[in-house]
């Protein structure tokens, strides 16, 4: 067998390695072209000797790479690129529900009770809203004064409220 026969071999597995990225087959493309490329280095070695084998492997170790960077590179751009990859970006939700107090901005700083013991997560009533809250790591009790913190996400981290007296919390929480 020819010399150009395993550059031209190497050449078809890395189209059909190109090929995997664009087309869902499972990876039986991909292996394909990774058989493609190993069998022509290997050939190349045992029938041209060592010289003409270490240049299709040179080919093979720098396109491989190129074409993989160049896949991945066109990846977004492609029919099933669209379909998998979202096109626009989401906005960050906001914090807690829609309507009155939508920014992050207005639940920081809020104060409530702990319905829940928080271990660290648990539920507490912010203002009239009773919400799944995340203890910024401490333990707090059943019917402890909280802060809201931050938010992380859909998270709504609090901590212990220590400059609320605890005897306002439960009679409220008694009503």
């Amino acid at each position: 067998m020819p010399l150009w026969t395993s550059f031209i071999f190497v050449g078809v597995g890395l189209l059909l390695v190109l090929a995997e990225v664009f087309i869902p087959a499972g990876g039986i493309i991909g292996i394909a072209g990774l058989v493609a490329i190993i069998g022509s280095v290997s050939v190349a070695f045992s029938e041209h000797g060592t010289g003409a084998g270490a240049a299709v492997l040179l080919f093979a170790a720098i396109g491989t790479p190129v074409v993989i960077t160049y896949a991945l590179k066109m990846f977004p751009n492609s029919i099933v690129g669209k379909w998998l990859i979202l096109g626009t970006s989401l906005e960050d939700p906001p914090p807690i529900g829609s309507g009155e107090g939508a920014s992050t901005e207005s639940w920081v700083g809020r104060t409530g009770i702990a319905l829940t013991d928080l271990r660290p997560t648990g539920t507490a009533r912010i203002g009239e809203r009773k919400l799944s809250v995340v203890s910024s790591g401490e333990y707090i009790e059943r019917n402890s004064p909280l802060v809201v913190l931050r938010r992380e996400g859909s998270r709504v981290v609090v901590r212990r409220d220590l400059d609320a007296p605890e005897s306002e919390f439960e009679s409220s929480q008694s009503e």
